[in-house]
Order: C-alpha cells, then sequence, then structure tokens
C-alpha cells in the first residue's frame, strides 16, 4: 500500500510539473510536508510498536512454527517503521530546506518610511 502511494505521488509530479509550483506558489507546501513529515514519524512509531509486541509474544511462545511467523512479522514491522520514520525526517527536513531556501529569494519591492517627529524608521521588504 505505502509503496504504491509513494510511486503514485511521484509519477503526479513527474507528470503534471505544474501542480507542484502551484503548491510552492500558494505556501502550502511547507505545511504539508511538515505534517506528512509528523504523520509519518507517529505511523513509524505505532509500527516499532507493534513490532516490539510480536517480538515479547515470541519470548513467550514456545511452538516453532509460531515463533518463525513471529520473527518474521517483527522482521517486516521492524523494516517499516524505520521506512515510515527515515521518510518523515526527509519529510522535515525537506520542508525546513525549502524554508529556509525561500528567505533568500531577491526582494522587489522596498519601502522606507522615516518619521522624525515621531522617532521612528521604518521598512518593509516584498518578495513577490
Amino acid at each position: 500500500m505505502f509503496r504504491t502511494l509513494m510511486v503514485t505521488v511521484v509519477l503526479l509530479c513527474l507528470i503534471y510539473p505544474g501542480t507542484v509550483m502551484a503548491a510552492d506558489a500558494s505556501r502550502i507546501t511547507h505545511a504539508v510536508l511538515l505534517a506528512g513529515g509528523i504523520g509519518f514519524q507517529i505511523a513509524g512509531a505505532q509500527l516499532e510498536k507493534q513490532a516490539q509486541e510480536s517480538y515479547d509474544t515470541y519470548l513467550h511462545t514456545g511452538l516453532p512454527s509460531e515463533m518463525q511467523r513471529l520473527t518474521d512479522e517483527y522482521d517486516r514491522k521492524h523494516l517499516q517503521s524505520v521506512i515510515f520514520s527515515k521518510t518523515g525526517v526527509g519529510m522535515i527536513g525537506l520542508a525546513v530546506f525549502l524554508a529556509l531556501t525561500e528567505q533568500f529569494r531577491p526582494v522587489k519591492n522596498v519601502e522606507f518610511s522615516f518619521q522624525p517627529r515621531e522617532f521612528r524608521i521604518a521598512f518593509h521588504l516584498a518578495r513577490r
């Protein structure tokens, strides 16, 4: 399921590159990446908890066939939890990176106001 979802997202980004640009223009990209990264981190923690439960059950069972099934289940869930956690870290890192690189865009409009009687100086920088 997860693999199918990731392949679909990648294909949509390749086929419709305008969707990525539209999302960036509306400044939703950072929030979506951050929320998705946190969601993947939570999912990874839940899968790790399930893997630990499988391992605890494995330690208390005595049937060889059941032990093999539980070992396989632990390995599968542990691998899934690692994948989800690392994907979450990557998405959070990408959100931070995009937010930082957005700060380096050139300023298009600078307004300066000076009011000597009120001892006030103001700058307004517009990037878009």
